[in-house]
């Protein structure tokens, strides 16, 4: 399995073969969260890409901080 990483933009940082619509919602979602937390990466959100197809998704909710941890969110189907 491969993570790739979604772009500031809400897209993904390469072509993928296989994007199924839940992805784009996944994508769109991750963008207005940027907009709230802000784009730090490696602290963003990826697609789970296996065999050229998006089978799933992660993302960290915001950085991590020494007063606080963050959540990280994944869903493989």
């Amino acid at each position: 399995m491969e993570l790739i990483e979604i772009t500031e933009q809400g897209l993904p940082a390469r072509a993928i073969e296989d994007f199924p619509e839940i992805a784009m919602e996944v994508m769109h979602s991750t963008a207005k969260q940027y907009k709230k937390t802000g784009y730090k990466p490696p602290w963003i959100g990826y697609l789970a890409i296996e065999e050229g197809k998006c089978v799933g998704n992660m993302c960290i909710q915001d950085t991590p901080t020494e007063q606080r941890n963050r959540n990280c969110l994944l869903h493989i189907s």
